[in-house]
C-alpha cells in the first residue's frame, strides 16, 4: 500500500468487516500515520480484532477519536487495546460501549488511565460493568491528573 499519510477521517461503520477484515486493514495503519478520526463501530469485531488492530494502531501518531462501539471485544479485546495505551496519548474520545466488556477489562483499561491524559470523552456504557469494575475507573479517575472535564458513560 502506497502512503496514504493525507488520510486524517476514516468511517468503516457498519459495514460487518468482522475480524479477518481487520486483519487487513490493520496492515495498512502503519502508512496512515496521521490518522485522526478512527470510526470501526458495528462491524462484528471480537477480541481477535482488536488484537489485530492494536498492532496497527501502534503506527498512529495522531489518533485523537476511536469508536469500537457495537462490537463484541470483551475483556480480551480491552486488554489488548489497554496493552498500547501509550502510543494512543493523544487520544481524546473512546467509544467501547456495547461490546460485551466485564469488570476485567475495565480493571486493564483503568490501570492505564494515566496514558490517556487528554482524554475527555470515555463511552463504556451498555457493558456488563459490576461494582469492581466501576471501583477501578474510579480510583483510576482520583489517580490521575486530569487537564480535561471528563465525560464517563457507564451504564
Amino acid at each position: 500500500m502506497e502512503n496514504k499519510d493525507f488520510v486524517k477521517h476514516l468511517n468503516l461503520s457498519g459495514n460487518n468487516i468482522g475480524d479477518r477484515g481487520i486483519e487487513s486493514l490493520s496492515k495498512g495503519l502503519e502508512f496512515m500515520t496521521r490518522l485522526e478520526h478512527f470510526d470501526l463501530s458495528n462491524n462484528d469485531i471480537s477480541s481477535i480484532g482488536v488484537e489485530c488492530l492494536s498492532e496497527g494502531i501502534g503506527y498512529i501518531e495522531t489518533l485523537l477519536h476511536l469508536d469500537l462501539s457495537n462490537n463484541h471485544i470483551g475483556d480480551a479485546g480491552v486488554e489488548s487495546l489497554s496493552e498500547k495505551a501509550e502510543s494512543l496519548k493523544w487520544l481524546r474520545h473512546l467509544n467501547l460501549s456495547n461490546n460485551e466488556i466485564g469488570d476485567n477489562g475495565v480493571e486493564s483499561l483503568s490501570k492505564q488511565m494515566d496514558c490517556f491524559e487528554y482524554m475527555d470523552y470515555l463511552n463504556l456504557g451498555q457493558n456488563d460493568i459490576g461494582s469492581h469494575g466501576q471501583k477501578c475507573i474510579d480510583e483510576a479517575l482520583e489517580m490521575m491528573d486530569i487537564k480535561n472535564m471528563l465525560d464517563l458513560y457507564i451504564s
